[in-house]
């Protein structure tokens, strides 16, 4: 297994050979990977919903849930090289480092900063979202109740990034 990923009732793991194999509970379809999907680079899974990232043509590929559009993936989001999947939005790191998220948006967790610059990580939580810039500082947005969204400002450079439901 190369990773693996947990939604709320239900895992997902990327094995050596690139297939992904998804179990637990399937009410919305999240266990059912996508018999054409192929083999992956990425694997992210949330909420009710996966994404990945396929290896020949470096498309999002979601399935699962999309009450909120999560698992529908712009037309125009082109080749990626990362793909981050929250309870109810999801983003993707493109091939350029440019950050784009879609899916529910009603604490701004889908609405990258426009002074974000390129990334290298993204990382989902329920209501806001995490990025990684090319000079290893974290930046978050959000929803902000329990300072999930505040970085300490003397945090310094990272390795990577993490978010969970509410932290």
């Amino acid at each position: 297994v190369t990773a693996v990923g947990a939604g709320v009732f239900h895992a997902c793991a990327w094995t050596s050979t690139g297939v992904v194999r998804c179990w637990g509970r399937n009410d919305q379809g999240q266990i059912s990977v996508p018999s054409n999907l192929g083999r992956v680079t990425a694997l992210a899974a949330g909420g009710w919903h996966n994404c990945a990232v396929t290896m020949n043509s470096r498309v999002v590929r979601c399935w699962g849930d999309n009450a909120f559009r999560q698992g529908t993936v712009p037309s125009n989001l082109g080749p990626v090289i990362a793909v981050a999947v929250g309870v109810q939005h999801t983003c993707a790191i493109t091939t350029n480092g440019t950050l784009r998220c879609w899916g529910w948006n009603v604490d701004r967790q889908a609405a990258v900063p426009s002074n974000l610059g390129p990334v290298t990580a993204v990382t989902a939580g329920i209501s806001h979202t995490c990025a990684m810039t090319t000079n290893a500082a974290v930046r978050c947005w959000g929803l902000n109740s329990d300072g999930q969204a505040r970085v300490p400002a003397n945090l310094g450079r990272v390795t990577a990034v993490g978010a969970g439901r509410w932290h």
